[in-house]
């Protein structure tokens, strides 16, 4: 039998995985796909009408309250649209009045674990698009479940994060190659300095694969993933007839997934 070297491992030699991304749904949401359905990039999943929701302290306000006034205040503060600087509740004393107003156009929610007024605005819409080819399979304690196909690859964090990105096809050597080809990408790096780093953060890279066995002495917050010389060839040779793949990189899970059509 032919023993064939590493430096010919290729994509046909690496299985292809069923991998999972978790999209939290927020309050107010409405699901834009149905269970089963193939999802492209970019396509549409969920629409809020909230756009964010802050935290009201009302501690000072409800301080001499029961538990039982504190709901009974709470239920008559849900269900309706307020303005902004809308006098939501009142009381105090005579001499000392106290009135709580709400900070924007929007809805209270309920209260917290920690008695805040959770209160949602509504300045904006929010969009959430799915970032990969995939299917919509289940909807599970207020979150969406969306799973892809994708060939992984594993290396060591050296800084941890999660990014979704373009892998590119060329590998990195010198400071003169970072350009605005580079942007929203996940790259391969064989040569740095302390310059590059910076350099990597100004033009818009999502991550950096780095080959095991350089000293690498990282300077940036950006995901950073050490491939051993196994899997930097395996990669390359997925890469090789390939311009850029959609792929995600969880250096904490010391995971590279590049997605398949």
């Amino acid at each position: 039998m032919v023993m064939m070297p590493e430096s010919c491992y290729n994509l046909r030699m690496r299985k292809m995985v069923k991998a999972k991304w978790v999209v939290k749904i927020p309050v107010e949401s409405k699901i834009m796909v149905s269970k089963g359905a193939e999802v492209e990039e970019g396509d549409i999943l969920l629409k809020s009408s909230i756009g964010k929701v802050v935290n009201i302290d009302v501690a000072k306000y409800f301080s001499k309250m029961s538990k039982e006034e504190i709901e009974e205040v709470e239920k008559s503060m849900v269900g309706r649209i307020w303005e902004t600087g809308e006098e939501m509740w009142k009381g105090g004393s005579f001499l000392k009045k106290k009135k709580l107003l709400a900070p924007g156009k929007g809805k209270v929610l309920g209260m917290d674990e920690f008695g805040n007024i959770l209160f949602g605005l509504l300045d904006e819409e929010i969009v959430i698009k799915s970032p990969v080819k995939a299917k919509f399979i289940k909807e599970e304690e207020e979150k969406l479940f969306l799973e892809f196909k994708a060939r992984e690859y594993k290396g060591e964090a050296k800084v941890m994060g999660k990014t979704w990105g373009k892998m590119k096809s060329r590998v990195i050597g010198r400071l003169f190659d970072l350009d605005k080809d580079c942007e929203g990408a996940i790259i391969r790096v064989e040569g740095v300095d302390s310059y590059f780093w910076r350099k990597a953060e100004a033009v818009g890279v999502k991550g950096i694969l780095v080959k095991q066995g350089l000293e690498i002495e990282v300077g940036t917050e950006l995901p950073v993933m050490e491939l051993n010389d196994f899997e930097w060839e395996a990669l390359g040779g997925e890469m090789e007839d390939k311009d850029e793949v959609r792929a995600l990189l969880n250096s904490k899970a010391g995971r590279l997934l590049l997605v398949l059509e």
